[in-house]
């Protein structure tokens, strides 16, 4: 995420040397731009370096014109820059690209981003032949990929790399999970699936292309051999399909997966909803995953293989010669984030999943997998950094699916990322994710019902919207409803109690109440709660789903809170956990609560309980208490989806008044509404979007009332929100409290006898108290 107040520059370029020259023949160049460009070309990928070239003026000086359309000067950004400014070299370590840097300062062009202050960054990837080289890039044929070089990558990381590429990401149970069709490429017909069997999964956008699909009509007869290469049918195949199945042959396997194939798609309900939470497992288990990032829909293909694409490519490559025997390649350096693929919702649980991937992007391909990234324009051997997208990112959702012990944390972060993906179909928004909870169900105790984790049902309903997103949301005024007409039940979409039934990024701190049991976290110090700011919260209402008002009601086990007060040994030795003390002996022979300083963190307090658990399966992950665990050996809990939840609880009314607009030092903007009660005192607050605030209108004087029920309650220390601005209380009040007790609350209103949620907030406990409350029975839809 780009920082506040930085844009992200469209116009980015990489560079490429693609000399084959050797480096002791090549004479030293008379001009020291080119000279200092040539010794950042002749550094490996695994070395780091940099220089300072001079300033603007100094390098605009120089007689030389071979450097002028690397460096360049040409460009209406650099043409704007003060002729102080300095033009510097730099490379990190197991970084392919050089990058040619503008500003004042060098440390203020870290970042892919540009700003006043930070100015230009443009990159160079290549080095120049020489004895300790790692890789020199390529200059590619614009029509036509090597397709061996394809074959050789997949054998060279089954060869070569260690347990990272080959080990299951989840259980022993899950890794068995195979699809229930595959398409034989050889026999060209579907087949049924046998334990154990290899094959690829393909993951690309469907779009509006007339697609092949197999139904319960045609299943039998797809089964029979070279049934999909018969004229009828062959021509139903979208070409991404088609390319596909030519190129598993050449990956030396023979079975292809592909989902509007091997999933017969007007199955039975229950059927289909197995499939569907399996989907996950489907990617996780492929030996490979082909990713068709680029084009629109999946009749683009995967274009440039020669005898098997139904088209050419088109690479474009634009050179420069930087000397008489090397050149620099340029390349237009689009972020995959920038593609169709990458902004679909079925594609986030696809790349999540999968192992290993075989990225058709920007008329190229790149290979990544756990141990490295290998591009066709870089002939390397070393370890790059994908360019793709955010390895790290990737790789922290990917540790989510491995863990036996359930992160709340990285099931948020995980939420955030989805929710601002693109459906076709808005009803898909369930079951595109249904791949990814089916899969984390197998950990989650009770499963999910609508996105929210049922153990964590009292705190994951407290999520609240940060920012809008994309798409038509971006420009309302309030969080937006995700309505599906194409959705089968009520034709009205999610319900309004889930975050899947509203359009926006997850406020951050939606759910730290919910992250108190964890201590450490060797993986995501985010993890960690912030101490001085801890947050407790009291579930007072016991939630129950049903298919409908008047139905029989399911009761929601919300059951993070089981073992705060204690475990006894069996149990703690049936989870799987281990008890420790929390007490240490000082210098005196005196015992004190353990201090843990986390520098990395900048974490440093005192517990204020005598032991501590870890779990067998991640001994560096520290707990203040046990949290239940699903056996995942066994099959996961998968509730059905009702659209309805009931509840007793209070209700009362208020008055929402002025909108407030905060910026914070931790998550930039931080907005709400302030809660008034009939004597126009301040009592509570509603937690808003951003773009509900930053719209500039005076609101002041503006009274809504609003209903208002209670979902929990809880406190809070005041110290640390005070210091940060991240408090939903106002200026004004904020010196008066210390620790704070509050009540989670709901904003609804009532269609038709049921109730909908408009929106969350906190109002002080005891100001709740005094109001005229009445216990209410609740529908929410």
């Amino acid at each position: 995420m780009t920082p506040k107040g930085e844009v992200e520059l469209s116009d980015d370029f990489d560079f490429l040397d693609v000399s084959s020259s050797d480096e002791e023949s090549r004479p030293e160049p008379a001009c020291k731009v080119c000279h200092q460009l040539q010794e950042c070309l002749c550094l490996s990928v695994s070395q780091r370096g940099g220089e300072i070239i001079g300033t603007l003026k100094e390098v605009r000086s120089l007689e030389c014109t071979q450097h002028l359309p690397i460096i360049k000067f040409d460009h209406p950004k650099v043409k704007a820059l003060p002729e102080t400014d300095s033009l510097y070299l730099e490379k990190a370590r197991f970084d392919p690209f050089i990058n040619i840097c503008y500003g004042t300062t060098k440390q203020r062009t870290l970042k892919f981003s540009w700003k006043p202050n930070t100015k230009i960054k443009f990159a160079i990837l290549g080095v120049a032949a020489s004895p300790k080289q790692v890789g020199v890039a390529k200059e590619l044929d614009p029509h036509w990929t090597d397709v061996q070089l394809l074959s050789d990558w997949k054998s060279k990381c089954h060869d070569s790399h260690k347990d990272d590429c080959h080990a299951s990401r989840v259980s022993s149970a899950q890794s068995e999970v195979r699809p229930r069709l595959l398409i034989d490429t050889v026999q060209r017909c579907l087949v049924r699936s046998f334990q154990g069997v290899s094959y690829i999964a393909l993951s690309y956008v469907w779009g509006q292309a007339s697609t092949l699909k197999t139904v319960k009509a045609n299943v039998d007869t797809f089964m029979e051999e070279n049934a999909l290469s018969r004229g009828e049918y062959l021509s139903q195949i979208p070409k991404t399909i088609q390319d596909a199945m030519n190129l598993v042959g050449v990956l030396q396997e023979r079975y292809l997966w592909v989902d509007a194939l091997c999933i017969v798609q007007d199955t039975d309900w229950e059927s289909l909803q197995l499939q569907l939470n399996d989907m996950a497992l489907v990617y996780a288990n492929a030996s490979l995953t082909i990713v068709a990032a680029d084009g629109i829909d999946s009749n683009h293909g995967l274009r440039g293989l020669r005898g098997l694409s139904t088209e050419p490519r088109n690479a474009l490559q634009t050179l420069y010669p930087l000397s008489d025997d090397m050149k620099v390649l340029m390349k237009a350096n689009r972020h995959i984030r920038q593609s169709i693929w990458y902004s679909r919702g079925w594609a986030f649980q696809e790349g999540l999943f999968a192992r290993k991937r075989l990225v058709f992007f920007e008329g190229m391909v790149q290979w990544q997998c756990p141990s490295t990234t290998w591009r066709e324009d870089f002939d390397s051997t070393g370890n790059l950094n994908s360019d793709l997208d955010s390895t790290q990112n990737r790789q922290s959702q990917q540790n989510l699916l491995s863990r036996k012990v359930p992160d709340l944390r990285g099931y948020q972060s995980l939420v955030g990322f989805y929710n601002l993906k693109d459906l076709t179909f808005k009803s898909d928004i369930i079951r595109a994710f249904d791949g990814l909870a089916g899969a984390l169900s197998r950990t989650y105790e009770g499963g999910f019902l609508w996105g929210l984790p049922e153990m964590f049902f009292d705190v994951t309903i407290l999520w609240r919207i940060h920012t809008l997103g994309t798409g038509k949301s971006r420009d309302a005024k309030g969080p937006v409803r995700r309505v599906c007409e194409d959705f089968e039940v009520g034709k009205t979409g999610p319900p309004s109690w889930s975050w899947m039934g509203w359009y926006g990024s997850l406020d951050s701190q939606s759910w730290d109440a919910g992250m108190r049991h964890q201590l450490s976290d060797p993986l995501d110090y985010s993890a960690l709660p912030t101490y001085s700011n801890e947050e407790f919260i009291k579930p007072t209402v016991q939630w129950c789903s049903v298919e409908k008002p008047g139905a029989n009601s399911r009761p929601i086990n919300s059951s993070w809170l089981r073992y705060e007060h204690g475990i006894d040994d069996e149990d703690c030795a049936r989870l799987g956990y281990v008890k420790h003390q929390h007490f240490k002996q000082d210098e005196q022979g005196r015992y004190h609560f353990w201090k843990v300083d986390n520098s990395k963190s900048g974490a440093t307090f005192r517990h204020d309980f005598p032991f501590y658990f870890t779990h067998s399966s991640d001994p560096r992950r520290e707990f203040r208490y046990p949290l239940p665990i699903h056996d995942p050996q066994s099959a996961p809990t998968i509730p059905i989806q009702h659209k309805f939840l009931n509840c007793r609880t209070q209700r009362a009314f208020l008055f929402s008044a002025e909108k407030i607009l905060r910026a914070t030092p931790r998550d930039g903007s931080y907005a709400f509404a302030l809660l008034r009660n009939s004597s126009d005192t301040w009592i509570g607050s509603l937690f808003l979007s951003v773009e509900e605030v930053d719209k500039g209108e005076d609101t002041s004087k503006r009274r809504e009332k609003i209903e208002l029920i209670k979902v929990s309650e809880g406190s809070e220390n005041n110290y640390e929100a005070k210091k940060d601005g991240n408090t939903w209380m106002p200026g004004s009040v904020l010196e008066e409290y210390q620790r704070v007790g509050f009540v989670n609350v709901l904003w609804i209103e009532w269609v038709d006898g049921i109730a909908y949620r408009k929106g969350i907030g906190k109002v002080l406990k005891a100001m709740w108290e005094e109001l005229g409350l009445e216990e209410v029975d609740v529908i929410l839809g």
